[in-house]
């Protein structure tokens, strides 16, 4: 059987649709989120679940409902995530050729996706869906984690902090040393080492999108003589290094509310705002075929 081409939706403009999804709706999905089952997965920044549209038992009636409200029919589901994350999501691109759409659950205290004028149009890396761009040095191995004052902290190398765990565990104040600790960096050294595939090749053991450090080759409109907003730089993007940014311009920025909806071709770079303490959310990657 011939595979029919992907053709994406033709949001050429980041658009946000205000007062989509109730309240109450918000709370269930954050409710099935937060109830371990089948998907769930419990990291020190991040806690997901990635349902099978029309497959895993959720409240899929939610999203559905979601989504008639904002996009014309015949539209297929390609992967759905619902996270709560304390981190946040440096420049990026989704799912490249597709659509995404995000529902704004909860953030404390705000959140904001910055959109910027450019677009990543082809994969970087063919057997992965998705980009992030970063001029500075960057590892798989690098981590953000909770201390034990609850204090996010960035960590160089997970692999170098399990080996200081284990051979001189009292040189360590940030964090409590015990087998649970010990359990989660092996854990995580573990899905950091292994290859990122695509949707249906994937397993819980992927590590992060690759990076891409090449903008001049991969990026529209990209200026390399062009300087970041250094205010837009200290509200909104304090924390990601100016560098990545240079030769970017912005778009469009949302702040989110509770039901609200944003929709944009995945191709478009965004990242989040690094002003809130911890979000949750429900993304859905998309496309139509003809």
């Amino acid at each position: 059987m011939q595979k029919m081409p992907i053709i994406n939706i033709g949001v050429h403009q980041p658009t946000l649709h205000k007062n989509i999804v109730s309240r109450q709706d918000c709370q269930t999905l954050i409710d099935y989120l937060k109830t371990p089952g089948d998907t769930y997965d419990a990291r020190p920044d991040v806690i997901s679940k990635h349902p099978l549209w029309n497959k895993t038992e959720w409240p899929q009636h939610i999203a559905e409902k979601a989504l008639d409200k904002i996009l014309p029919s015949g539209y297929i589901v390609d992967e759905i995530a619902i996270m709560q994350s304390k981190i946040a999501l440096k420049p990026h691109c989704d799912w490249i050729d597709h659509d995404t759409v995000i529902v704004a659950l909860d953030a404390d205290p705000i959140a904001h996706t910055v959109f910027f004028k450019n677009r990543i149009p082809m994969r970087p890396v063919a057997s992965h869906p998705a980009a992030f761009l970063t001029k500075t040095p960057w590892s798989p191995f690098q981590y953000e984690m909770p201390d034990k004052h609850n204090k996010m902290t960035k960590i160089d190398d997970i692999r170098e902090l399990y080996k200081q765990c284990i051979e001189s565990p009292e040189s360590i104040e940030n964090f409590v040393i015990d087998e649970d600790f010990l359990s989660m960096l092996k854990q995580l050294i573990k899905k950091r080492s292994q290859p990122r595939l695509d949707h249906d090749k994937q397993t819980a053991e992927d590590v992060p999108t690759p990076r891409i450090t090449d903008y001049a080759k991969w990026v529209t409109d990209y200026d390399p003589n062009s300087k970041f907003p250094a205010k837009v730089h200290e509200k909104y993007l304090s924390h990601v290094s100016i560098e990545d940014l240079h030769g970017l311009s912005v778009d469009k920025i949302f702040e989110w509310d509770k039901g609200d909806i944003m929709h944009f071709n995945g191709s478009q770079v965004h990242s989040a705002s690094g002003v809130h303490n911890q979000k949750t959310f429900m993304t859905v990657f998309l496309h139509y075929t003809n």
